[in-house]
């Protein structure tokens, strides 16, 4: 239980509104950037940047994979 809380103390100290504008201009240059670049860049744990970005920023990073569709004959047909 005693870590649970440490951790919680971390993400708590780290939401600053220094670090959550610092964020906000990261991914308002580039989109794509990753948690880890971001922790690169400000040296805060990845706990506190993705609470920063869910919680304060209200942003998600959404991926999208592109899945073959396979149609049967009859889907085909019943298409056109």
């Amino acid at each position: 239980m005693g870590k649970k809380i440490l951790k919680m103390i971390n993400i708590l100290g780290a939401i600053t509104p220094q670090n959550i504008a610092k964020i906000e201009d990261l991914i308002g240059d580039d989109l794509n950037i990753s948690i880890r670049v971001i922790q690169d860049k400000i040296d805060i744990s990845k706990d506190s940047i993705g609470n920063i970005l869910h919680n304060e920023l209200n942003v998600h990073k959404i991926c999208k994979k592109w899945v073959p569709h396979i149609l049967t004959d009859e889907n085909k047909k019943n298409k056109s």
